[in-house]
């Protein structure tokens, strides 16, 4: 028999079969009291077990979600530009000279993540004046790395004169792979030009 509708704000009565209940029909009639989107999500939620099963359940505890109090506010979330812009009044980079160590400064780089830093710690370590290069990151939720660079005794360098010349060295590698680069393209652009025209 076909489910008739009710009063407003109830979905579509579903009648007692001699097996029980109409499953298909139950999951209809909560998705259209629902409404809207949730309500063709309820509906595939009609038949199978397995994924499709779990899958219905998380789209049932959303929708508990969706409906409780304050679910309009905005999460609890950072904002994602707080993890590249530096707050303003804050420098790009600090120093810290080492009492532990001679010859050795720690750099504070801010809104840097492993991506420069292991860069960084690459190309000082090819710096034959350079005994120890390594970075951190203090904590997780910190979005800063901690450079510590250690120059051989003896060597005229100080850490922040082979920092500066291993930022130089290394914008020159940057600045060479994106000439080979654009150069491939552009070649590779004409080959295709040349066999698309015979």
């Amino acid at each position: 028999a076909a489910p008739h509708t009710p009063a407003q704000g109830q979905g579509p009565r579903c009648p007692p079969r001699a097996d029980g209940f109409d499953r298909a029909c139950l999951l209809t009639s909560l998705g259209a009291a629902l409404g809207g989107a949730e309500r063709r999500g309820w509906a595939r939620c009609a038949g199978g077990g397995g994924a499709r099963a779990r899958g219905c359940r998380r789209l049932k505890r959303s929708a508990a979600m969706a409906r409780a109090p304050g679910a309009s506010q905005a999460m609890n979330t950072p904002n994602r530009l707080d993890a590249i812009i530096v707050p303003e009044g804050t420098p790009k980079i600090t120093a810290t000279v080492d009492e532990r160590l001679a010859d050795a400064a720690t750099f504070r780089i801010y809104r840097e993540d492993h991506t420069v830093g292991n860069l960084l710690r690459m190309q000082l370590l090819r710096d034959p004046a350079i005994r120890f290069a390594g970075y951190r990151i203090p904590h997780p939720l910190e979005k800063d790395i901690e450079v510590l660079i250690q120059v051989k005794d003896g060597a005229s360098d100080t850490p922040l004169a082979a920092l500066d010349r291993s930022v130089s060295s290394l914008d020159a590698e940057l600045k060479w792979l994106k000439e080979k680069y654009e150069k491939s393209l552009l070649e590779l652009q004409r080959r295709k030009d040349v066999e698309f025209d015979e």
